[in-house]
This record gives C-alpha cells, structure tokens and sequence, in this order.
C-alpha cells in the first residue's frame, strides 16, 4: 500500500519518538529488516533519516514490515500501535485462517453455531474446557471455523472483529490498536475508560461479531467485554472464572474418530481405514495438541518408506520411551508430562542447527503474530531462509505461521 503523506508524516513522528536517537534507529532497521540505515539516508538530522527510510520502505513494498519491526522493538510507543492498522501489520484484528488440517467436530460446533445466532448481546458465549487451565484442545480453531461460516457471517453483516488477549495483554496499548482500527483514526488518549466507550459507541451503531481469544484474566478481559457490550461477544478461555455470566460450551478431548481423522490429516496418503490410526489417537488421550505434534512424526516415518503398520509401531514405542502412555487427562502432572513427551519427539525430528533457532523463539511473547523480518534478524538470516525453516518448524506443528500473500 502506498504511504499518502498524512501517514507518511505520523509515521515520520512516531518512529522519532520512540527511536529517539541515529544508532537506535539504526539498530531497529538492522534487526527488525536486515538492513543499512547508513545506505538507505544521509540526512542531516533525526526527522530526515525516518523519512528516508520511509521512502525506501514504500518503493520496496515494505512498509508493513518497518511498522511491524519499529512494533516490535519498541511495543510500548502508542504511536506506532496506533499506526499499526493501516498497513496491515501487527495486530490485524482478523479471524486466524483455519488450519489445513482442520476436523470439524459436529456436535460442538453445532451447539456453538446456534448460541451465537441466537445470542442476547448482554450475555457473552464462551468456549471453555472442563479441565481448568488446560490448553490446546481446539477452542481457537473452532471459533475460527465459526467466523468462517457463511450463516455466522450473515448473521453479523457489520463485521467480525478477532482479538487475542493471552496470558499478560498489554490492555492499553492493544485497545489503542483496537480503536484505530475499528475507527480508522489514532486514539487522542491512552486512558483506557476512554478507549472504551469510543468503541462502545461505535459499535452501538454498527454492532457486529467481537471474539476475544484466549483470556486469561478476568481483569484484561473486562474493558474489551465492556467495549463490546452491544456486540455478539465470544470468548475462548481455560478459565471459567474469567466471565461468570456466559452461555457455557466445553469442549475437552475429540471423539476416537474425530481424533484419527486430524492424525490422518497430517498424512500424504492417509488409510482408507482410519480404525488403524485409533490406538495412537487414544495413546495421546484424544488430544489436539498432541496429536498435532505426533501427525507430523508419523508422517516423517512413512516418508522414510516404513509401511504404515511399522511406521505406527515406531511412534507409539517412541511415545512410551518417552512416558506418554494411556494418561489420566484431569491430572495436570500427567497432561504435562504427555506434552513433553510428545514435544521431544517432534523435536527429534529438527537438525543440530534447527534446535537452538527454535529455541530462540522463546523471547518473543505468547500469542503474538511475530513477522519474518523480525524472526529474520534475530536468526541474523535473509527472507528465503527464515521463511524456509519457519515453514518447516510449522509443518511439524511447532508453531504456527500464516504465510505473507
């Protein structure tokens, strides 16, 4: 998108203000977009280098990736939240695309379905476990299957608005993002009372779909609940204390069937027969998480030319050597356990040099759309590497990625 000079020159100001000095811009341009600040601007002054990196972004289609690199290397500078949504970058606010390894699970999704087509504005509808404070057993790729049906987005023609909150949001500056992009215009405030009832009277006039994601705190999830409060709200949470007033969906372990079908989902040829895929699938409880992680290593097996039958047999002694057996899954000793287990397996998967790059990753905040660039200058490698082995450590469910247009 090319910058008109309005933005070019919020821009301009923010990125002066939260890179105050030369060496600090230069060490955000370096890190976060792998190149010279010194080739790109021989300006005389402050103001003159941001403009000349803002020109250069333009010409080269990047400056999505300079606003999300200045993001992520100063995430406290209003400004540059602020500037975030108009092009497209950080925080977009969108509904995750599903995964390709997506298995509906129909009676959930039904009993969801029809809560929200039918919901009451003034009482939320939550996706919940009934296991408390357990992750990864769908809850975010269901509201996302959600958002994508036709009926759910007819019911909601004035849009469908996605945040994710995670275990510590930064609320202020994630409801600054939020404002600017519902309102299309930079909060004059930081004051969170503020920032919500501008988006509450927004949306009381065009009231649409508002998703909260993965909410940890009652606390951080109270002023976007508030903000929302003429809107359809869902919300995702392990935690049933979070929003006590809500009409309740749990959604724990799949069904046998569902769970082989997401285990076959990660096969090149997946069996006709889907019964010989149900061992495995009850040996990991039924569990998405840990059938997401185990897919991809039976899939590595069957690659090496193990028939199907040996190929299992190998991953289920592998799972036993590692402690994961039939588990109990109420108890939280015993799902982390399995977790681990599963994720050394996985692991073993990744070269000598794969493993401390994965590793490094652990900086970089939960839940939190982290872009190439950023994820490249902490490698210290170029666009067609990084993405090379962030599309191979997504192929083995060790993160996720959703790969640039």
């Amino acid at each position: 998108m090319a910058v008109s000079g309005a933005h070019a020159q919020q821009l301009t100001e923010a990125l002066c203000a939260a890179f105050p000095s030369r060496d600090a811009l230069a060490q955000m341009v370096r890190f976060g977009l792998n190149a010279n600040l010194a080739t790109i601007s021989q300006g005389a002054d402050l103001q003159q280098d941001a403009f000349a990196l803002i020109t250069w972004a333009d010409a080269q289609d990047r400056v999505g990736e300079l606003v999300a690199a200045a993001r992520a290397a100063n995430p406290t500078n209003l400004a540059l939240q602020a500037l975030a949504a108009p092009w497209g970058s950080g925080a977009t606010f969108l509904p995750p695309p599903l995964p390709e390894t997506f298995v509906a699970r129909p009676a959930q999704y039904v009993e969801l379905k029809a809560a929200l087509l039918a919901a009451d504005p003034a009482t939320p509808v939550a996706i919940t476990t009934a296991l408390q404070g357990a992750g990864g057993f769908g809850k975010t790729v269901l509201a996302s299957a959600l958002c994508a049906d036709p009926d759910v987005q007819a019911r909601f023609p004035d849009g469908i608005c996605w945040v994710t909150l995670g275990e510590q949001p930064d609320v202020p500056q994630l409801l600054a993002a939020l404002y600017t992009h519902v309102r299309g215009r930079p909060p004059a405030t930081a004051d969170i009372p503020a920032l919500v009832e501008g988006l509450a009277t927004h949306w009381g006039q065009q009231p649409g779909l508002l998703v909260l994601d993965d909410a940890w705190q009652e606390a951080d999830l109270a002023p976007f609940l508030q903000a929302g409060r003429a809107c359809t709200r869902l919300v995702t949470t392990r935690n049933l204390a979070v929003v006590p007033k809500a009409h309740w969906v749990r959604l724990d372990e799949m069904q046998t069937t569902e769970a082989a079908a997401l285990l076959a989902a990660h096969l090149a040829d997946p069996p006709a027969d889907l019964a010989v895929l149900a061992p495995l699938a009850r040996q990991l409880g039924e569990w998405p998480l840990l059938l997401a992680l185990a897919g991809p290593v039976l899939q590595q097996q069957l690659a090496l030319g193990d028939p199907l039958p040996q190929a299992l047999d190998f991953v289920r002694d592998a799972l036993r050597e590692e402690g994961v057996t039939v588990f109990d899954r109420t108890a939280d000793t015993a799902r982390r356990q399995a977790v681990a287990g599963t994720l050394t397996l996985s692991l073993r998967l990744l070269q000598a040099e794969e493993r401390p790059r994965y590793a490094e990753l652990a900086i970089f905040p939960e839940d939190q759309a982290i872009p190439l660039a950023v994820v490249g200058g902490l490698w210290g490698t170029g666009a067609y590497a990084t993405k090379k082995l962030v599309s191979r450590l997504a192929s083995l469910a060790l993160l996720a990625f959703d790969p640039p247009a």
